[in-house]
């Protein structure tokens, strides 16, 4: 294999007030997403990279601005683009969300 195959991107999103970022195989084609404040944001990377496969989706907790967007996103992966996810792993950290 190429160096680039075998080489990971991570890629930290502006989503203002949140996060939201990807971890991408070395292609670009796949790759883990770690939450997701803004759904646009996020839509237009997997656009713009070319994902066509996410092994595994993240909510590092729930707090609004790390899942805000995480639904119309998944909705919109899965039923519009009709993509795979492999994997929903959601972290809990409190007893209760906070807005």
């Amino acid at each position: 294999m190429s160096a680039k195959a075998d080489a990971l991107g991570v890629y930290f999103l502006d989503v203002g007030q949140g996060d939201c970022s990807f971890v991408l195989s070395g292609d670009g084609s796949e790759g883990v997403l770690f939450d997701c404040a803004d759904e646009a944001v996020a839509r237009n990377f997997v656009i713009d990279h070319e994902v066509t496969r996410l092994r595994a989706v993240v909510v590092s907790h729930l707090d609004s601005d790390h899942i805000r967007g995480m639904h119309a996103f998944l909705k919109w992966f899965l039923e519009e683009a009709e993509l795979p996810i492999d994997a929903v792993y959601i972290g809990r950290d409190r007893a209760k969300p906070t807005t």
